[in-house]
């Protein structure tokens, strides 16, 4: 058992493998495989090459060299490689590796690979103290409110059998929408692209939103493939344009080969609900920046009907999971370097973000109430589960050393979110546009309750 995953198991109330049953154990779900292993080994078929008994005689399990969430056999990797899911994906004609990643091959050293436990006390202070000061330098007015809900919500929102999660999301989406239809971006002639789109819920409802709009297009951009997607919503005559799905990981797709798109003249509007960390800047990297390389079979640029990136109209994305950015993809390296900020200064911000939605006070609440000492030291994450979003980590060592209050730490992460927000800003402001963040709906719906919206500059 590594470091890390004794560490889970010390800060929480973990059960052992049930007999009988894989004994690898699954961090990010933070429990053990319920897989039945072969008969006579420890770990199931996925897990096999865990195995540190295996010999030669035993059949030897490889993670796939073109997706490494799952294993194979390594006898059978030829077969495996002409229908591993994977392998479709990199045949699609708007698969382009890596084409929305700023910094190709970039290679973490490893002062950046630290957790924040880690980090010296004084370094931590010392860019605590500068990132409070350049927050002040350039936050001159506070963010706007939007909390208006779109009407076409009211009578879903008013079916008693739902409960405080499906009315949570419906919330939030109805306050998306009426931004969208305040930025009139909801009009006749345009191609809306949903990033992040899941089972399709959001643009479900922007859809029903635009029901009187003649010449609409949906794309639907998500890298998994969901069950009980709202697609089978919008299969009739009478049920609006079909949803056209592109399973694709955002880092790899080029929108200027969607031949659909490419072959319109239709404004875009992209949007999404909680694109979570780089996945924001992924998807800004696509629709104003991406750099294709153009084969010699390609139309030329005057041949086609119009440049892609400059028929993108608006955007709005409810933004999340700002520890997931990462120096490679952000956007805003420029904003960071120039206001005297490293990599190695980003990657500890991306990991005090986390300080913002982790839920302090409410485990000081619950832990003066069980008379154990309030200091902020638990397991990061809301209580009960309130944000599906938020960042979970198993210990807190440096809320000990820096002795900050609850109230501190949450603040500090708030700033760090704005620090990365403003680099965002002022790249899409560089590509002619207005970016602006809105606060979308009350903290006490989610803490991730900032969205990112911008509209073309007339000129």
């Amino acid at each position: 058992m590594d470091t890390s995953t004794f560490k889970i198991f010390s800060c929480n109330n973990i059960k052992p493998p049930v007999e009988g049953r894989c004994g690898y154990f699954v961090k990010r779900k933070q429990r053990f495989c319920k897989m039945m292993p072969p008969k006579g080994q420890t770990y199931c078929a996925e897990h096999l090459f865990q195995e540190n008994s295996q010999n030669d005689a035993k059949r030897k399990r490889i993670l796939c060299p073109l997706d490494k969430k799952h294993s194979i056999y390594e006898d059978n990797i030829d077969k495996h490689l002409k229908k591993c899911n994977a392998a479709i994906k990199i045949q699609l004609p708007y698969f382009e590796k890596d084409i929305n990643i700023g910094l190709k091959n970039y290679s973490y050293n490893q002062q950046e690979q630290l957790n924040l436990s880690e980090i010296p006390v004084e370094i931590l202070v010392g860019l605590i103290e500068r990132v409070k000061k350049c927050f002040l330098d350039i936050s001159n007015q506070p963010i706007k409110e939007s909390f208006s809900l779109h009407p076409i919500f009211n009578d879903e929102l008013s079916i008693a059998s739902y409960g405080a999660t499906v009315k949570k999301h419906l919330l939030q989406q109805a306050s998306l929408i009426k931004i969208l239809e305040d930025m009139d971006c909801l009009n006749n002639g345009t191609s809306v692209i949903e990033f992040g789109a899941g089972k399709g819920s959001f643009s479900h409802w922007v859809q029903k939103t635009m029901s009187n709009k003649n010449d609409v297009s949906f794309y639907l951009v998500d890298r998994q493939s969901n069950r009980n997607k709202f697609d089978c919503y919008h299969k009739g005559e009478l049920q609006g344009p079909r949803f056209q799905r592109l399973n694709i990981d955002i880092q790899h797709l080029n929108l200027e080969k969607v031949e659909s798109l490419c072959n319109s003249s239709q404004s875009i509007v992209g949007i999404g609900k909680h694109v979570c960390g780089a996945a924001t800047d992924l998807t800004l990297k696509c629709l104003f920046d991406s750099s294709s390389n153009i084969s010699e079979n390609d139309e030329p640029p005057k041949k086609r009907k119009t440049n892609l990136k400059s028929r993108v109209h608006s955007c709005l994305f409810a933004l999340c999971c700002y520890h997931c950015c990462t120096w490679p993809t952000y956007v805003g390296r420029d904003f960071f370097i120039r206001k005297g900020f490293t990599a190695y200064d980003f990657n500890i911000i991306s990991k005090m973000v986390g300080w913002a939605t982790c839920g302090f006070s409410r485990r000081k609440i619950k832990n003066e109430s069980e008379g154990v000492d309030g200091v902020a030291n638990g397991v990061d994450g809301v209580e009960n589960g309130v944000d599906e979003h938020s960042l979970k980590k198993t210990y807190k060592e440096e809320d000990i050393k820096l002795k900050l209050t609850s109230e501190e730490q949450e603040e500090i992460g708030r700033v760090c979110k704005r620090m990365i927000d403003f680099g965002r800003i002022e790249y899409v402001n560089f590509h002619g546009y207005n970016a602006e963040l809105v606060h979308y709906i009350s903290n006490s719906i989610t803490p991730e309750n900032i969205d990112f919206k911008n509209n073309k500059t007339l000129k």
